[in-house]
């Protein structure tokens, strides 16, 4: 807010100008004093309180705020930006805020009143001059300090002209479907996915377990070299594991990731949502394919399976056996993220799943399975049953989060102590995965679903069996789509033609990994081996990090590789194309860009 005000100045400044000289032509020269001083306090108290607002979207969504976003977004109809906005609200800002305010109004009056006496005494002509002079001399100093900070341009502009700038009258973006494509990219990526039907890698394999971390970014996984200690449990078993380190949700966000992960399917490349609008739609997901294999399919979580219409969906994809928080037996129901429109956000601790889990495995314990046990403590406002512990003393609400991730991986702990007490960890594959990531104030970043920097889409996932797994790392780039095929191979069942993704024990047949944030603005990328590509829909801004080098994307290397440009709007522009087409043939809908 501080970098914009020499904007705002600049703009007032030239506003009163305006003004003043407006008057002294109509010849109000008595008057022009009291005039220009109401038409400043006026036009300053506006650009405070717009700056307020500026600044307070800026940090919520790292963006400011412009027409694409007021266009293309579901911003506050997401429920997990209202998490966001939570994170950031307190009473005690609010306060600040008003009490801010409050100064600034009296503030003025006495310097009105202090300048209209000095007026009287020396001349308002004169005092009108004096002013100027500062104004002047203030846009100097302030043009030398933004220079020597190295603030970015952005960062400079008025948030009236950001605002204005991005409207059609004065930015023209083409539209999604006016993007450049290239029929040969279209062609490469629509070949590329295709069934794999593999040699099954260790026969002793017969369950599958997914173990999904609510909200888990692979930076506060142990295993991926987190400067904070609190999965030890996953990282007992690293020694027995495949671990891919750089693996990617497609949405930061819960009910896309879940579709992606059943039905290796890239989601709605928008804020719509197939659980949300079609829950019964039948498709080809993975516990459909295995149930028709004889085998047992349940899906457990600590949240609440109404949300999104969730629980809808997982029936219509086959899962013979759904518990959500309403079924679980457990000593507590917390309703800490109840509200009135969002109303299945309750929960309880994911210790719960656990015995629920096993319950269900031992009305069959001869018959092969397939089951999800999905944490949801790690889900704003992160959920700590044990007392609070002072993990992290920088950052408040992450350290309450790393609090709630210990309780997760605890629960992740007992079930593998589960499957070895029964001598089910040999025959069962587990699979540790975070569903999106989160970010707690990392480059003006918080919660998820509002951007795809690696905090929001950089997931863990592990595959863990002893017998087949020694500790390895794989580091291409991988997403979601491409679990459910690795499933498929492992049991050695034929992976459905309608599947986007790839085993991740079989050759590498598409270079590239999608992915977008349809919630604040419209953000697509893609990530190769060599760079992650980022583009703003809105605005036609794109990003080029090397995530390998610069992991915290502080430097842009768009500049450096111009050709970038072109490039990535078309490999996306075409991904899009293809997709569209893809959807409308499993799922019937019409497209939704426009």
């Amino acid at each position: 807010m501080i970098s914009s005000a020499h904007t705002d100045i600049l703009l007032s400044g030239l506003l009163l100008a305006g003004i003043g000289v407006l008057l002294w032509k109509l010849r109000y020269p008595a008057k022009l004093g009291k005039i220009f001083l109401y038409s400043a306090q006026a036009i300053w108290t506006l650009t405070m309180l717009v700056s307020i607002l500026y600044a307070w979207f800026w940090t919520l969504t790292g963006s400011p705020l412009n027409y694409p976003w007021l266009r293309y977004s579901d911003f506050m109809m997401s429920p997990d930006a209202q998490s966001a906005v939570m994170a950031q609200f307190s009473w005690t800002g609010l306060l600040g805020i008003c009490i801010a305010i409050a100064l600034y109004v009296a503030l003025q009056f006495f310097i009105k009143k202090g300048l209209m006496e000095l007026g009287e005494k020396y001349g308002r002509q004169r005092l009108l001059g004096v002013f100027g002079a500062l104004w002047g001399l203030y846009l100097l100093i302030s043009f030398g300090v933004l220079s020597i900070w190295a603030v970015p341009q952005s960062h400079q502009i008025s948030p009236l002209i950001q605002f204005m700038a991005s409207t059609p009258l004065f930015h023209e973006s083409a539209p999604l479907h006016d993007w450049p494509t290239d029929p040969e990219v279209e062609s490469q990526i629509s070949q590329t996915h295709h069934p794999l039907q593999l040699e099954k890698p260790n026969a002793s394999i017969k369950n599958v377990l997914f173990v999904v971390l609510e909200s888990t970014a692979a930076r506060y996984v142990q295993t991926y070299d987190s400067s904070f200690q609190v999965t030890p449990h996953i990282a007992q078993y690293r020694d027995q594991a495949l671990q891919f380190d750089a693996a990617y949700t497609h949405v930061p966000s819960t009910n896309k990731a879940l579709f992606s992960l059943l039905t290796s399917t890239y989601p709605l490349p928008n804020f719509n949502s197939v659980t949300q609008q079609s829950p019964e739609v039948e498709l080809p997901a993975l516990p459909a394919v295995l149930e028709r294999q004889g085998y047992r399919t349940g899906f457990f979580t600590s949240a609440d399976n109404r949300f999104q219409r969730i629980g809808t969906f997982l029936e219509a994809q086959k899962f013979g056996q759904i518990q959500d928080h309403r079924s679980i037996a457990c000593s507590q129901i917390h309703e800490s993220a109840h509200s009135t429109h969002w109303k299945y956000m309750n929960t309880i601790e994911d210790g719960c799943v656990e015995p629920a889990f096993w319950d269900w495995v031992q009305e069959s314990p001869d018959e092969p399975f397939f089951a999800v046990c999905w944490t949801n403590q790690t889900h704003y406002p992160y959920l700590v049953t044990d007392p609070l512990d002072s993990i992290d003393t920088s950052n408040r609400l992450r350290n309450r989060y790393l609090n709630a991730l210990r309780e997760s991986d605890q629960m992740f702990g007992k079930l593998m102590e589960g499957l070895k007490s029964r001598s089910l960890l040999d025959e069962t594959l587990v699979v540790v995965l975070g569903d999106h990531g989160e970010a707690f104030g990392e480059q003006g970043q918080f919660g998820h679903a509002g951007h795809i920097l690696e905090d929001h889409i950089k997931i863990p996932l592990l595959l863990i069996h002893g017998e087949t797994f020694q500790g390895e790392s794989r580091s291409e780039p991988v997403g979601m789509i491409d679990i459910a095929p690795t499933v498929t191979h492992v049991l050695g069942i034929p992976s459905p033609s309608q599947w986007q993704g790839s085993s991740l024990l079989g050759p590498r047949v598409q270079p590239n990994v999608y992915f977008f944030a349809p919630f604040s603005s419209f953000l697509f990328g893609y990530r190769n081996a060599e760079f992650k590509f980022m583009v703003d829909a809105g605005y036609g801004r794109s990003f080029l990090y090397d995530v390998e080098a610069d992991p915290r994307e502080q430097k842009n290397l768009i500049d450096q590789y111009p050709a970038w440009r072109g490039q990535g709007m078309t490999q996306i522009a075409s991904w899009i194309k293809y997709h569209d087409r893809h959807l409308e043939q499993i799922l019937k809908v019409p497209e939704n860009l426009d």
